[in-house]
């Protein structure tokens, strides 16, 4: 009888543990967007997948993308993604519009955009002001890119009616345009800028993949590419955002640690395109740009609003609320993992 008696609590416990395993099993699902999947901004997205971290943390992550970054700005606010892949300087501006989005971890200190001009405009340029005129590639108009150009222009007293953008999108159809003739520059980040400075018929005037050109554009690194949602969404799910952050702070990780080869050896072939060796190289000039735990640095949010101002984005007398637009308690959580 004692056997029996025994038996039965133990088949009770295990039995009242049963739904706590297998809810610690369950996967979450969230979606996501890009601006153009294969730029390296997103490399620590495509990582995460392919070095098991989403995987990890019970999280299926589905990956809606878009060209250009501005498009999955669009695709946050208009509710049919939970989370947009964009750079930072979009929850600042669309705060003075009335729309809040927040930040919940960082995953570069700089986009690595390029600016460059053709060899022959280059000759004519000495300063921002002599770009007066030209037509600029960018990833997509209102972009990222776009408002590096935006930038670039302002420090010449140029505005952004004094040139033309349009957009190039991604990968192999973005160089085909810049090597067509039909702009006198472009603003764009790896893999396209090595692909298209590689047979020396562009110049680049602002290298932001280094730390000399990041202190040109904003004087020093800014808080670049990050993950943005919704205060809608951080209420409603916030265990299901903090594993896509786990996920997120692991993988930028083991970015810092693995070796360039060991990257690339994640990275999928459509994604390195035709020139392994280049591709390389851009993750030996890039990695230093990305973060190694995901968490944001004040200063940093700072220097970008005030670029924003700068530029033109957000008027000199505008008030931000800063600490509306960043959660860091997700980032803090996952580097106590």
């Amino acid at each position: 009888m004692r056997l029996r008696s025994t038996s039965c609590v133990l088949l009770a416990i295990l039995s009242s543990l049963a739904p706590t395993v297998a809810r610690s099993q369950q996967t979450d699902t969230i979606s996501i967007a890009t601006g153009g999947i294969a730029l390296f901004n997103y490399l620590p997205v495509v990582l995460a997948e392919q070095i098991g971290a989403f995987k990890n943390e019970g999280l299926k992550v589905e990956i809606n993308d878009f060209q250009g970054g501005q498009r999955s700005i669009e695709a946050l606010v208009g509710g049919s993604v939970d989370l947009a892949i964009a750079t930072y300087d979009n929850a600042p501006l669309l705060q003075t519009k009335g729309v809040a989005l927040v930040t919940t971890t960082l995953l570069n200190r700089s986009i690595g955009a390029v600016l460059a001009v053709t060899a022959k405009n280059a000759a004519l340029v000495k300063e921002p002001k002599d770009v007066k005129g030209f037509t600029f590639g960018v990833s997509s108009v209102g972009s990222a890119t776009h408002r590096i150009l935006n930038l670039y222009l302002a420090k010449g007293g140029l505005t952004p009616s004094d040139v033309s953008a349009v957009t190039l999108g991604g990968g192999a159809g973005a160089v085909s345009i810049i090597k067509s003739g039909r702009v006198d520059g472009f603003v764009h980040s790896e893999p396209v800028v090595s692909q298209a400075l590689k047979d020396g018929t562009m110049k680049v005037l602002v290298d932001g993949r280094t730390a000399e050109g990041m202190k040109f554009l904003y004087g020093g690194y800014i808080a670049a590419t990050v993950a943005l949602t919704t205060p809608a969404y951080i209420e409603k799910k916030p265990q299901v955002l903090q594993k896509f952050v786990n996920a997120m702070t692991a993988t930028l990780r083991w970015m810092q640690s693995a070796s360039p080869d060991e990257i690339m050896a994640k990275v999928p072939a459509q994604h390195v395109g035709p020139e392994p060796k280049l591709y390389r190289d851009s993750i030996v000039l890039q990695i230093p740009i990305f973060s190694a735990d995901g968490m944001l640095n004040p200063d940093e949010l700072e220097r970008t609003v005030n670029s924003m101002r700068n530029e033109g984005q957000i008027a000199p007398g505008q008030k931000i609320d800063l600490d509306r637009t960043f959660n860091q308690s997700f980032a803090q959580a996952a580097n106590k993992k």
